[in-house]
């Protein structure tokens, strides 16, 4: 299911991973973390068309397959559905509204997959294995006013992350290493995929 979220520090960057492995989840989510991201996550297209509905995100990194919705389903369903709010004319009705960046997951690196992602609505690609170095590319290409800090939070599906009134974090906060088991410049284990 997707995490229930919290109120964000409005320094920190929201993004939406779609990752049905939970390896790959954690480690991604880990190295998010280190780029200062606030990271929701959801384990399949469905879930993903869900939070996107209730949250503003400044992005969405969306694994291609995953079980009961892939991402390229998912993806066409949310283009859909930002043609549909902007009506007629293609104005969004709220200025602070736009086209929200897809980002395409994908462990296939073959002629054409590319081109695939971007027909179906998709902005940008990023493929497995990949280092922090490649996601903080993305962010800076697609995230307006981004920032490296030292480390954001990651609320993990079992929603354990919770906050006081003052914002501090109260359970389950432990180092980004201790996350994700690997130091930050790791990369998703292919096996995993």
């Amino acid at each position: 299911t997707v995490n229930d979220q919290v109120p964000t520090d409005a320094s920190e960057v929201r993004i939406l991973l779609v990752e049905d492995n939970p390896v790959n989840r954690e480690v991604a989510c880990g190295m998010l973390e280190t780029l200062n991201c606030r990271i929701d996550t959801a384990e399949n297209g469905r879930e993903a068309i869900d939070a996107i509905a209730t949250t503003d995100y400044a992005l969405v990194f969306m694994d291609c397959q995953m079980p009961e919705m892939d991402g390229m389903t998912a993806t066409k369903l949310i283009r859909a559905r930002e043609a549909e709010q902007a009506g007629p004319g293609g104005g969004t009705g709220s200025a602070s509204r736009q086209r929200l960046p897809i980002v395409a997951l994908t462990a296939h690196a073959m002629q054409g997959d590319r081109e695939q992602c971007l027909l179906v609505g998709m902005d940008d690609y990023l493929t497995k294995p990949f280092t922090l170095a490649g996601l903080e590319q993305v962010l800076s290409q697609w995230v307006p006013h981004w920032a490296r800090r030292e480390s954001g939070e990651c609320a993990h599906s079992s929603g354990s992350v919770t906050r006081e009134a003052v914002g501090e974090p109260q359970e389950n906060r432990r180092p980004v290493s201790d996350q994700i088991g690997q130091p930050a410049e790791a990369v998703i284990d292919p096996a995993a995929l």
